[in-house]
């Protein structure tokens, strides 16, 4: 899908977006925290095995829900309303459920690698699976470095992701602004 430019609407800066992800991951880390302590409830505190395909699944609906209903309640997360910043069509309409779901999938890879960065980084031992392992064999650091070279590909104005979802993030100014 080609996403035609917005009537009034810039494309959102690089900065912008990644100030903006920041937050939201910080509220993310909350509220998975949150769903995490809900889970453990529920199973009466018992232990998860390392690698569940059920707990990633689960905490993968949970970040769905979470940006989903931001995105199709006003196309706005926290982060991306304090940077003035919104998801949209390339029509101008509302996101829908299907368009805020394109968006999580495709955000999955450039996240795995961070997360999997980070965790190298910090000398974590990656236990649960064997390619996982492979990757401590690699110098410190350079797993997180790519990671968030995908991410700042990821979030580039009308790159890869906004063509593949139909969406794109716009910068738009508040009625106080003049």
């Amino acid at each position: 899908m080609n996403v035609p430019p917005s009537r009034g609407l810039l494309p959102a800066p690089l900065h912008k977006r990644l100030l903006a992800l920041v937050y939201d991951s910080l509220l993310l880390i909350a509220v998975l925290f949150l769903a995490m302590a809900v889970l453990l409830i529920i199973t009466g505190g018992q232990r998860f095995e390392a690698g569940s395909p059920w707990l990633s699944l689960y905490l993968l609906g949970v970040s769905y829900a979470f940006f989903g209903w931001f995105w199709t309640h006003g196309g706005q997360t926290l982060g991306m309303q304090a940077w003035r910043l919104k998801l949209v069509q390339g029509n101008d309409q509302p996101v829908t459920w299907w368009h805020a779901g394109a968006r999580v999938l495709t955000a999955i890879p450039a996240w795995l690698v961070v997360i999997v960065g980070s965790a190298l980084s910090a000398n974590i031992a990656l236990q649960s699976h064997a390619w996982l392992q492979q990757l401590q064999q690699l110098p410190r650091g350079i797993v997180l470095l790519l990671g968030c070279i995908w991410l700042v590909f990821d979030h580039w104005p009308g790159g890869w992701r906004e063509k593949l979802t139909g969406t794109r993030v716009v910068q738009y100014q508040s009625t106080t602004d003049g």
